[in-house]
């Protein structure tokens, strides 16, 4: 019977189960698939694992159109990156029905109990406890990162393992078998060497995770020191457990233990149950199901409750939303309208200021690929298009750059600058094919902008360029945006909903023309373009500008008005050229020499000449 499925994964670091129950809850298929944790896989990776899922989904009678919802459990799954893959893959995969994005211990959490009180406490590679009354109330406790806590889980053992061989080694704890396994471990002589893999790059949390094997070994040789970190780790899950159970208000708190350190008879288990025993407000029990299962029954009960979430709703998008604020704008005089509209760009600059750290690692690879002969492209559609062709168009005269230096694409070609062509930004595969047509490769870095974050243009030109392993940024005013999973770096300031609802030519334009500014701007300041604010590389194109060059000579360098010119006329009027003709006392062949040993910039040219 058609329209009568839900399915729910488990998705894991190494490979995800994917289960799907009809109405009464019956399984009818239960399969195995790739990971889909993007920490650790690649995107192609994640995005082949959900279509390979999908395809199992499709096996079914009626196919995916069968399904009321799909539920999915992971690991740092609410992040931009991983939400843009996500909808960008179930897209691809053809479904189009409503779907629900969770944690992994929210999945595990109802599996082991359903919509029945309880709590879980899982230890692996991280630690978390999370659990629901019966109120519907839930409370996590635990499990947000290694940087902050993780106490309890395979990390913080492995950690402390490599903790106590060192500190046996320097004489500030007893000594420890664990010493002799760990150098045996890793392959490595000494601690030295122990201390330098450790710190090595190519250690992931993983492999310090996998240490915590050795406490267990080194137990049967009744080690002091595994039974402490032990004792230490058992200590640290009761104390979530504690913390749980009091924020949930239980008298008698049925909790299931999950987790490749906590299931069967571990040690740690052991240690554990006994805390737990002591503590005299903990029943221990199996769970009911596993984390695919919970994620199903999740996907059936919120698809009763209305709670699941379409795969794409554009009116969810920052973009999209109403602005409370501007309500009843048309109801304003001249004056109060434009006072609001001014107090809404207000609030731009200060978005703008939270994402300047991204913003400062695009400049950075910019102007390393524009030393290095490459070019910067721009990418975008309708209003974004048009600010990325405003801006490329700029360079050249501003700061003496080729006009094929920096350039801007935009869908539909040179007459969507002028006339809007709104349709051409859902050609994907055009945007590939306009990077093509100029011979876009590696030396250069694509900048992909789009105020939705989702632009099928943009998204296709941000697909192809790393396919050719090039640097490709990501412009979007939108949390989430989905052309941040095909970006190296990615830049996303959210003014807010706009004035005038979805009109992304005000705030959200004005955002991505202030970030272009700083992309082009500091790049060619990097480049030598500039000495202190003075734009030296401006071409004197006409009248006007052949008066700011002098301008710009006598600021620079104190001299008069006719001393600049004639030196201006003696370099073919390079303000660069007469500024440092003119302070280090030298003619033009030497000046271009200096410049060129100081790849353009005037303060090392200077330093060069001893001046």
């Amino acid at each position: 019977m058609e329209g009568s499925f839900y399915a729910g994964w488990d998705g894991g670091g190494t490979a995800t189960t994917i289960e799907c129950i009809d109405e009464e809850g019956k399984i009818v298929l239960r399969e195995k698939t790739g990971p889909l944790n993007v920490h650790g896989n690649t995107p192609k990776q994640v995005r082949q694992s959900i279509q390979t899922a999908l395809a199992h989904m499709d096996t079914l009678p009626g196919g995916l159109g069968a399904f009321k919802g799909l539920c999915v459990g992971g690991a740092g799954i609410s992040g931009a990156e991983t939400r843009a893959i996500w909808t960008d893959a179930l897209e691809s995969g053809g479904y189009r029905g409503p779907c629900r994005l969770v944690s992994d211990f929210e999945t595990a959490l109802y599996g082991a109990f359903e919509t029945e009180p309880g709590i879980v406490i899982i230890s692996g590679t991280g630690a978390v406890c999370c659990g629901m009354n019966s109120a519907g109330k839930f409370h996590r406790s635990g499990g947000w990162g290694h940087i902050f806590d993780d106490e309890g889980s395979g990390y913080a053992i492995g950690r402390d393992t490599l903790s106590a061989a060192v500190r046996s080694h320097d004489g500030r704890a007893i000594p420890t078998i664990l010493t002799d396994l760990v150098l045996e471990a890793w392959n490595v002589p000494d601690i030295p060497e122990l201390i330098s893999k450790a710190y090595s790059q190519n250690t992931g949390k993983k492999d310090i995770a996998a240490l915590a094997a050795l406490c267990n070994k080194a137990l049967m040789y009744k080690d002091k020191a595994a039974e402490e970190i032990f004792e230490k780790a058992a200590k640290s899950l009761a104390e979530m457990l504690v913390a749980t159970k009091l924020a949930l208000e239980l008298e008698m708190a049925e909790t299931a233990l999950l987790g490749g350190l906590l299931k069967n008879e571990t040690p740690l288990r052991a240690i554990l149950e006994n805390h737990m025993a002591k503590l005299g407000c903990f029943l221990v029990r199996a769970p009911m199901a596993d984390a695919a299962r919970g994620a199903a029954l999740m996907a059936r009960q919120k698809y009763e409750e209305h709670e699941l979430v379409e795969t794409i709703n554009i009116t969810a998008l920052d973009t999209e939303k109403r602005n409370q604020n501007t309500f009843e704008i048309d109801k304003l005089d001249t004056l109060e309208m434009l006072q609001l509209i001014n107090h809404e760009d207000k609030q731009v600059a200060l978005c703008i200021e939270e994402v300047l750290p991204s913003v400062a690692l695009a400049v950075d690879i910019i102007s390393s690929k524009l030393s290095k002969s490459g070019r910067l492209i721009y990418c975008g559609a309708g209003t974004s298009g048009r600010l990325g062709v405003l801006d490329a168009s700029e360079c050249p005269p501003t700061f003496n750059v080729g006009y094929d230096k920096v350039m801007a694409l935009i869908a539909g070609g040179k007459e969507a600058f002028i006339k809007a062509r709104e349709g051409a930004e859902d050609n994907e595969a055009q945007g590939a094919e306009d990077l093509r047509a100029i011979d876009f490769s590696n030396m250069d870095v694509l900048v992909g902008i789009a105020a939705s974050g989702r632009t099928p243009y943009v998204v296709g030109a941000l697909k192809y360029a790393k396919t050719l392993d090039a640097p490709a940024i990501a412009l979007s005013c939108v949390r989430n945006a989905a052309i941040s999973a095909y970006a190296d770096i990615s830049i996303n300031p959210v003014p807010g909903p706009e004035v005038i609802t979805g009109s992304t030519r005000m705030k959200s334009g004005t955002a991505q023309k202030m970030i272009l500014n700083m992309l082009s701007t500091a790049a060619m300041i990097k480049l030598g373009k500039t000495y202190g604010n003075l734009m030296v590389d401006v071409k004197a194109t006409n009248q006007k500008l052949v008066e700011r060059v002098k301008h710009i000579v006598c600021t620079a360098t104190g001299v008069s008005n006719e001393e600049a010119a004639l030196t201006l006329e003696k370099c073919g009027f390079s303000a660069k050229n007469a500024i440092l003709m003119i302070l280090a006392d030298i003619d033009y062949q030497t000046s271009k020499e200096a410049l060129n040993q100081a790849e353009g910039k005037i303060h090392f040219a200077l330093k060069h000449l001893g001046k």
